[in-house]
């Protein structure tokens, strides 16, 4: 139940500085993270297994359940809202009304909240896994290993993605997943990191404040005796963080230097955010601060009604910021022009959801031809499926530690299957093999072996049970060398189908 309560045109003046409470809400449940803002709009997850969304005068426009809590902020981009949540489903809801588009499911549990850059996703898992999803449709593109637990956003720049893990190592990958280099700091990386020109800023639970190179070495490093959780803020050549002990610091770029140091009244979790010269942060206190960025004066200091871990945002001159037992507010702080937040750059740049087909995944420097292969003519079968079909992927790195993806996509309850047979020679003893599904429902699976063999596979089916719940595994195999494998994965992918290659154990 929603207790909504609007105050209007009430002011509060501490120190010479007006701020004015426009409404407030309580949204009934445990709030870990940070409101997101589009188009005049706020969207936030709950523990409660909800997203809602409220213009910014405070009317609920919609209200989404899920089967999980939502602890990840919601990203907005082009009308379409993303979200995660802990049971491993990214949704795709329409920003207008919360009507969800579609959602991809896996065996995974996302902690981390999203980036976005052209037209892809990404965010992290308890697995120690970096992703990135299209989107357009939810598929995966690719995935990489971190030594972690990401809990923080991915940086997201022109050619790279920056990641912290609970490993204690940043790494950078490019836009394909390759692994660029890995730097091991130590500690746990909660805080999402922010560029300057070509330094990476980044805090840990140790209480190191870090400024590394884009090569991964650290320029320098400012030691501290309580944990970082909090992202730096970038400000003209410094950056502004707070730390657990309390103090909000602002630190030269170049050189690690310390400019000020504020002392707040409890933990500083929350990232801070910039707006007119004038920094606005919250606390475990339960308090909002107006801090001058310039100098580290407390301009003043407004009482939330409860502990504050999510950060605030800035929306038309408006604090929207929430508490951990969820006290929703929206404060009037500044001119209307203003605008600023973790979430809010760089999506609210109107760039669109371009509709593109799933790029391909890069080559490898395998140099054997392609087999000839000998094709008969075409034959259609409609095979009438339930009205919800779940696809299941599962992706297992055989040879290191088994990561479980899974990929649901919801069909309608006819499709048509094309089938072109073509002669392939298998090796019974062969080290490879392709997966091209995994199903709940062991009827799906048994139609994609129908489809596959009589177009020429050798496919099987295979038995797992992952996190209590049973899945049916479709392999295609086996092949003698991985050269092999590769070409077969070509030819699968080219029809559609999802593919990995796998090691036989």
């Amino acid at each position: 139940m929603f207790l909504l309560f609007l105050v209007v045109g009430v002011g509060l003046t501490i120190g010479g500085w007006a701020q004015t409470l426009v409404w407030q809400t309580n949204l009934g449940s445990l709030v870990v993270s940070t409101p997101t803002a589009y188009q005049g709009n706020i969207y936030i997850g709950t523990y409660r297994k909800e997203v809602l969304g409220f213009s910014l005068e405070g009317n609920l426009l919609f209200r989404v359940g899920g089967n999980a809590p939502f602890t990840s902020s919601p990203l907005a981009l082009s009308n379409y809202l993303y979200i995660t949540s802990l049971d491993g489903i990214l949704y795709a809801l329409d920003a207008e009304n919360g009507t969800i588009l579609w959602k991809v499911s896996f065996p995974d549990s996302f902690s981390s909240p999203m980036a976005s850059a052209d037209n892809l996703l990404y965010t992290g898992s308890i697995s120690n896994t970096l992703y990135a999803f299209s989107a357009n449709n939810g598929i995966l593109q690719w995935y990489a290993f971190v030594k972690g637990s990401i809990y923080a956003r991915p940086l997201v720049d022109e050619e790279s993605v920056y990641v912290g893990d609970f490993g204690g190592y940043v790494s950078r990958f490019d836009k394909k997943g390759k692994l660029v280099w890995q730097t091991n700091l130590g500690g746990k990386f909660f805080a999402s990191p922010v560029k300057w020109n070509n330094l990476i800023i980044i805090g840990s639970s140790t209480g190191n404040l870090y400024a590394l190179t884009t090569t991964g070495n650290v320029l320098w490093r400012i030691s501290n005796t309580k944990p970082i959780s909090s992202s730096p803020l970038v400000y003209q050549e410094s950056v502004i963080v707070g730390g657990y002990d309390g103090y909000l610091s602002r630190i030269h770029i170049s050189n690690g230097s310390l400019l000020w140091q504020t002392k707040l009244s409890n933990i500083i979790e929350a990232s801070p955010v910039l707006g007119d010269n004038k920094v606005y942060v919250a606390d475990y206190s339960g308090n909002l601060f107006c801090v001058n960025a310039d100098t580290g004066d407390i301009l003043w200091n407004y009482s939330l009604g409860g502990s504050v871990r999510s950060s605030p945002i800035l929306v038309n001159g408006k604090i929207v910021i929430s508490t951990i037992n969820g006290i929703l507010s929206v404060i009037q702080v500044a001119q209307e022009t203003l605008t600023a937040g973790p979430t809010l750059n760089p999506w609210l740049t109107g760039r669109e959801v371009v509709s593109q087909e799933p790029p391909p995944q890069e080559e490898t420097n395998l140099t054997s031809s392609e087999e000839l292969v000998t094709e008969i003519p075409e034959q259609t079968e409609v095979v009438s499926l339930p009205e919800i079909v779940t696809n299941t992927v599962i992706l297992t790195n055989i040879e290191t530690i088994p990561v479980y993806v899974t990929n649901f996509v919801t069909l309608t309850n006819r499709i048509t299957l094309t089938y072109g047979r073509e002669k392939r020679d298998f090796v019974s003893g062969g080290d490879y093999l392709v997966q091209v599904g995994a199903f709940r429902s062991r009827a799906n699976s048994q139609a994609l072996m129908k489809r596959l063999t009589q177009e020429g596979w050798n496919a099987f089916e295979q038995k797992v049970t992952i996190k209590r719940k049973t899945y049916y595994r479709v392999r295609v195999g086996y092949f003698a060398t991985v050269e092999e494998a590769y070409q077969a994965s070509k030819k699968l992918r080219e029809k559609g189908l999802p593919t990995m290659i796998i090691r036989k154990e």
